[in-house]
This record gives C-alpha cells, structure tokens and sequence, in this order.
C-alpha cells in the first residue's frame, strides 16, 4: 500500500475544512489508522464519510493495481511477438537481396550468352560450334535469371510473413494496453479506521496545543540528573500544569510547585511557568484525571 498516496487522498478531501491530519499508520499487512482532529472536535458523521471516501479510493487502486499487472504480461507478450515479427521480415529482406542478387547474375549472364551469339554469328564459317555453345550458355543464363526471379518472389514471400507477424505483434501490444487501462473486479486485503485522535495520545500538531489552552497537561522532559535545566540529561521528569499559551515557536504551562521563600522556613506553594519549544520535551498530552 502507497503510503504517500493516502496522505495525498486524506489531504485532498480535507483540503477547505478545518480538520488537519493528526495521524496515518500502514501495516505490513495494510492495516491503515486514521485520526483526524480540529479545534471544534470531531465530528461522527465526517470520519464516516471520510471513510467511505477512502474506501473508494482503495478499491479502484486495488483494480488499477491488478489490471496494470495483466496489461504489462500482455505488453511483454505483445512485444515479444512483435520481435519475432521483425526478425522475419529481416530474413524477408535478405531472402529478398539474395533473390535480387541471383537476378543480376543472371542478366549478366544472360548479356554475355547474347555478347557470345553476336560473336558466334560473325564466325559463322569458324565459329559454328562456338555459337552452339552460344545459345547453350544463354539457355543456362536464362535459367539462372528464371530462379533469381523465383528465389525474388521467396523473399517476397518471407517479407509479407515477417509483415504480418509484425502486425499480429502490435495488435498484441495494443490488447496488452487496453488490458492496463481497463479495471478488473478485485479488491485489495486490507483493514481501515478512521477517527479523532484518542484523548491520551500526544500532541502532534500546533493545533492540537492550541485546541487544549486552558486544560491540564502532562509534559515529560529529559533533565539533568538534580537539576530543572531542561538540557539533555538522563532523567525523565513529569510536569503537570494548565497549558496558558502557544505561539508559533513556543508553549508555557503553569505548574504549581513548592518553592523556598525568603524569611520563611516552609516552602510555599506557587504558581511557576515553564515555557518550551515544541521539539524539547518528549512528549505532551492531555492530562486525565479521574
């Protein structure tokens, strides 16, 4: 399954409304998740028409898929019939030059038989034989022209079977095509969920922060061991507070924490603000609390 050509199908139908893509998973064994969210919440009825969406989309993949398999075997069928038609039509063609080659000979032999007759009439008195041999080698020229001819007329022949092979084989190319183009009637193995984003999942998208100002978050840091330095360390630590603002780089959080106060020897409770970037902490999700 083309993962990229989902995201491409999801974007193109959100494209105008105000749901963003959250999450797209795909299976070795085509188990494709879906979770869309948007400010206002998610509404049923569009993650069901969504659905029916993509299940169309999935189905004439599927049939394209299958018919594109059967049109390339019959492309490669088609041409390898076509390559067999072309190689007869080249044994065509040098039957063809052999036959005209044999025609030459033959016309020139037959000139020298004529050249010889000539000779032999003006010898009458001596060359009487010689003209016998005359007509004798014209007789034979004019037999060697016959079966150029004939051997002319094969290579013909030969030509307009490797020209009708190399039609049969474009005909074959071309069923090869129309099999590419047409749909079969098959479906694709595969499982689809489409739904909102599940209410513990982290936040994926600037949205996902703005939608949830004013509650309460869980935001987990790596630090420094000791230390509220939010560098990297190798302790996770877990901050619970109300996510107060987000901005296009940053997010800050209020967290209610005991700190020392001058001239006191109790640590008060105080309200402390933490602000991060979106790509510090490693992770942030909505806190449930039951």
């Amino acid at each position: 399954m083309d993962k990229q050509q989902l995201q491409n199908w999801i974007e193109a139908y959100l494209e105008g409304t105000d749901y963003e893509l959250i999450t797209l998973e795909v299976s070795a064994g085509n188990d494709i998740l879906v979770e869309i969210d948007r400010l206002q919440g998610v509404d049923v009825d569009f993650c069901a028409e969504l659905n029916r969406y993509l299940v169309e989309k999935l189905d004439h993949y599927a049939e394209g898929t299958k018919n594109t398999e059967h049109g390339t075997k019959n492309t490669e069928q088609g041409i390898q019939s076509t390559e067999h038609g072309t190689q007869n039509t080249e044994h065509g063609i040098q039957s063809t030059e052999q036959g005209t080659k044999n025609t030459e000979h033959g016309t020139k032999n037959t000139e020298h038989g004529i050249q010889s007759t000539e000779q032999g009439t003006k010898n009458t008195e001596h060359g009487i034989q010689n003209t016998e041999h005359g007509t004798q080698n014209k007789e034979r020229r004019a037999q060697n022209t016959e079966h150029g001819i004939q051997n002319t007329e094969h290579g013909i022949q030969n030509t307009e079977h490797g020209i009708q092979n190399t039609e049969h084989g474009t005909q074959n190319t071309e069923h090869g095509i129309q099999n590419t183009e047409r749909r079969a009637q098959s479906e694709l193995d595969y499982s689809l969920e489409v739904g909102s984003v599940s209410l513990t999942d982290p936040f994926k998208t600037k949205m996902q922060y703005e939608k949830n100002l004013g509650h309460d978050v869980e935001v987990m840091v790596v630090e420094s061991q000791g230390s509220k330095d939010r560098s990297s360390g190798s302790k996770a630590v877990k901050y619970h507070g109300q996510l107060v603002s987000v901005d296009e780089e940053t997010f800050s959080v209020d967290v209610e924490e005991k700190v020392a106060v001058e001239g006191k020897k109790r640590k008060e409770l105080q309200v402390v603000t933490y602000t991060w970037r979106y790509d510090e902490p490693k992770y942030v999700k909505y806190d449930l609390k039951f």
